[in-house]
């Protein structure tokens, strides 16, 4: 599944940074979850969705609320470009072949290239 662009902005941002061309940016976006969720995460390539050169310094993955009672968390897994989703408020990841795709991630990153 490829991340939904919300907003993508660059260089005008100038996030000096570590970069070789000092020009950074930022965006943000949202990808669905599986329909069948494999352990250890679900891919999401950032740098690629969004066009960048290099990949994010900073991914924050955030769940869509759709009810008052908050079901899932996401974090980034920056390794293996995945978002990997827990049951809300604990450190147990969802089980596999459970099916999120009624659930939306959002995510946002920081970069130091455009």
């Amino acid at each position: 599944m490829a991340i939904t662009v919300i907003e993508k902005k660059g260089q005008e941002l100038y996030l000096k940074g570590a970069g070789t061309s000092a020009a950074g940016g930022s965006g943000s976006g949202s990808i669905v979850g599986p329909a069948s969720y494999a352990t250890g995460g679900f891919a999401a390539d950032v740098a690629t969705d969004f066009g960048l050169t290099t990949e994010p310094d900073c991914v924050v993955v955030s769940v869509k609320q759709t009810s008052s009672t908050r079901a899932y968390d996401g974090i980034w897994d920056a390794t293996n470009k995945k978002i990997v989703a827990y049951t809300a408020g604990t450190t147990t990841e969802v089980s596999a072949t459970t099916d999120i795709s009624a659930v939306t991630f959002l995510l946002l990153y920081t970069s130091n290239e455009a």
